[in-house]
């Protein structure tokens, strides 16, 4: 199966469909030839930001999930209206 930019939705269960504990979860994009992982990727996402902070004397930002997230883990920022 190839993948490529888009929407991803999980339903939040596990490989038995089990729910899984509500919390934050990090997903990563396995690329393999032959049956041989090759290289591991972290998937990148895009949220609205609601809030910008000091956390322990970092910046933080606050985003619509409820997640909050170092500065230094922010890649880019835009206007979601454009």
């Amino acid at each position: 199966m190839t993948l490529q930019s888009g929407e991803f939705d999980w339903a939040g269960v596990d490989d038995q469909g089990n729910p899984l504990p509500y919390g934050t979860y990090e997903i990563s994009v396995e690329s393999f030839t032959a049956d041989e992982l090759t290289a591991t990727q972290p998937v990148e996402v895009h949220a609205i930001i609601v809030e910008a902070r000091n956390d322990y004397g970092a910046p933080a930002l606050l985003m619509s999930s409820g997640q909050t997230v170092s500065a230094s883990q922010i890649l880019g920022l835009s206007d979601p209206s454009l």
